[in-house]
């Protein structure tokens, strides 16, 4: 039923919440970085990309240091960064357009 739903919305009108959080990011026409609208999603992409190096150097990091145990203090990296990502997280938060 909400399926239905959904889909009668999304020919009607093309905005299901359901959907919407499904949709990948995307800018449709000109970028223009005077335009707020762009600067957010540009913030959302770079928090994004921020969040996958820290995943992936992190992963790496930690597998090495199972193998070899070439650096003693893998955590104390670690945490430093997710303070980062968080600090980033929160600035894209309080910058969002709502």
């Amino acid at each position: 039923m909400a399926s239905a739903q959904c889909r009668r919305m999304i020919r009607e009108t093309m905005e299901c919440p359901a959907v919407a959080l499904a949709m990948p990011l995307r800018w449709i026409g000109e970028p223009d970085p005077a335009d707020p609208r762009y600067r957010d999603l540009e913030r959302r992409v770079n928090l994004a990309l921020h969040g996958a190096v820290y995943a992936a150097v992190n992963s790496g990091l930690w597998f090495t240091q199972m193998l070899r145990h070439p650096w003693s203090h893998p955590g104390l990296f670690s945490l430093v960064w997710l303070l980062a990502l968080l600090v980033h997280l929160a600035i894209v938060a309080q910058r969002r357009i709502r």
